[in-house]
């Protein structure tokens, strides 16, 4: 898939922020113009590529529910 590199800087940032849960998947795919089954996939190997260190949560800054 061709993108420019302005659409690939935003697709890296919705991924990231998709990711962390601070954004949802739809309205992401909707923001960088593309399918929502191709950000899907696009989520997945950006996950797998990205294996669940068991404490990251130390490096979190921001407080959340239900901790708030």
């Amino acid at each position: 898939m061709q993108l420019r590199i302005k659409s690939q800087m935003k697709l890296e940032e919705a991924l990231d922020l998709c990711y962390r849960g601070k954004k949802n998947v739809a309205k992401a795919a909707e923001e960088v113009e593309i399918p929502f089954i191709e950000m899907k996939r696009l989520l997945t190997a950006y996950i797998l590529e990205r294996p669940i260190d068991g404490h990251s949560w130390e490096e979190e800054l921001e407080v959340s529910w239900p901790y708030c």
